[in-house]
């Protein structure tokens, strides 16, 4: 709080507020100039804003605009993944999960919407979004333990703030990001229809499977984000995992006949395994 005069120009970004310009009468008096000066400043600094996406997505809450990319499907590179993630202190050596949480009735004021923002970002690594006239979140996590807290959070925002959320499942890594923001999506549909305040998609995977032969859905979004992994890993380190458990999962868990059926020795199976 300033305890002297000072003008304060909304920054805004698709009539949202994005940020605050302010200019505080320190050494002169504020004069109208001055107010005139803070009008074009801040539309400068809009104008910046709107044409520099990369400059948008590295300061407070405008890296939505990237994240909001990777969860829709529109950044699929890797490396630039990698790159901006890191920018964000996310690492790859980490559990995440997604929420995509809903307004109950009419979507919040501004103001309500910021206490929304700030109670989510004090969970910690929370990153919330603006996403498709909803809020997206990204939760970084180390242990089951962590997830367990999380949940407990989330939950408890849901109720205060009377929102519906869907959860997806937990993932290694953040280059599942959409995938798990679909289910996520998926999950929340579902418990709207349900009439439950908080679903994750392990309970609505039965759900997306009656739409698929209803609608046609998307049957990948029923993979689990463990296989996807491993197939990410099998492609980037030419490994056969995906093929090793397929075989063991076909001979019902037998090392035996499993090992046989691959031409490998036993030990090789429990070492591939063990790995997986």
């Amino acid at each position: 709080h300033f305890y002297t005069p000072f003008i304060n120009y909304t920054l805004r970004r698709k009539k949202r507020i994005a940020g605050h310009l302010f200019i505080v009468n320190m050494f002169r008096q504020i004069t109208p100039g001055d107010i005139e000066i803070s009008d074009i400043l801040g539309r400068l600094i809009e104008k910046a804003m709107e044409n520099d996406r990369k400059y948008q997505m590295q300061r407070g809450r405008l890296y939505e605009y990237f994240l909001s990319d990777i969860l829709s499907g529109k950044i699929s590179d890797k490396a630039e993944i990698k790159k901006q993630m890191q920018s964000l202190s996310y690492t790859e050596e980490s559990y995440y999960m997604v929420a995509v949480l809903q307004y109950q009735s009419e979507r919040m004021n501004e103001i309500a919407e910021e206490r929304l923002f700030q109670r989510l970002e004090q969970i910690k690594g929370c990153k919330p979004i603006h996403y498709k006239e909803k809020v997206a979140a990204l939760f970084p996590f180390q242990h089951f333990e962590d997830r367990n807290r999380i949940w407990n959070q989330i939950e408890q925002i849901a109720e205060n703030f009377k929102l519906k959320v869907g959860i997806s499942e937990d993932f290694w890594g953040y280059t599942q990001m959409h995938h798990a923001c679909l289910q996520a999506q998926v999950a929340l549909q579902y418990g709207d229809e349900k009439e439950k305040r908080m679903i994750c998609f392990e309970h609505a995977a039965l759900y997306y499977l009656k739409q698929i032969f209803d609608k046609k859905q998307d049957l990948d979004i029923l993979e689990p984000l463990g296989l996807q992994r491993l197939r990410e890993y099998d492609e980037q380190n030419h490994t056969d995992y995906m093929q090793t458990l397929l075989n063991y999962l076909q001979h019902e868990r037998n090392v035996v006949e499993t090992s046989e059926a691959l031409f490998i020795h036993r030990n090789t199976l429990a070492y591939r395994i063990r790995k997986i």
